[in-house]
């Protein structure tokens, strides 16, 4: 065999073995970038779960709540609750959350002939809301006292 016979020969190889490495990176960063998409969907649903329990705990420690708890003698068992205007976890770029309150449930603790001492049971309703769509939620359940005059028959209501 001539050495020019085998010159023609091994072009094909180093040609079909660069489309091999060529296809072989194209997957590889391809891979690499669904990789990537999919830490920053979970990093951006983190970011919401974190702002909605950011925005949970901004709640229950907003003076206001008192005031905005639905009273069992109103027919809407539920009050929405806006996010306060200087919030520390809304704004530019961080997101939003909204946030419910809804009346669970009474649960007697004291009972005499005189009176009747009761906890209101609320459920305190957060949804953190990222640009892109990205949305988590966080549940609190939160009580209050009530007296109430001994005889009185409250109707069994709750919001859901």
């Amino acid at each position: 065999m001539r050495a020019s016979s085998r010159a023609g020969f091994s072009m094909p190889v180093v040609i079909l073995s660069l489309g091999v490495a060529a296809i072989s990176a194209a997957v590889l960063l391809d891979v690499v970038s669904f990789d990537f998409v999919l830490q920053g969907q979970e990093r951006r649903s983190r970011e919401a779960r974190q702002l909605a329990e950011g925005g949970l705990m901004e709640l229950l420690n907003d003076q206001r709540l008192q005031n905005q708890l639905p009273d069992l003698e109103d027919d809407n068992l539920a009050n929405r609750i806006t996010s306060p205007e200087q919030s520390m976890f809304t704004g530019e770029g961080r997101g939003d959350y909204e946030a419910e309150v809804r009346l669970l449930r009474l649960a007697p603790l004291l009972e005499s002939s005189q009176g009747r001492l009761q906890a209101i049971m609320y459920e305190l309703v957060v949804d953190g809301k990222k640009s892109g769509g990205h949305q988590a939620g966080v549940r609190a359940e939160i009580y209050k006292f009530a007296a109430r005059a001994s005889g009185l028959v409250q109707e069994g209501r709750h919001a859901r």
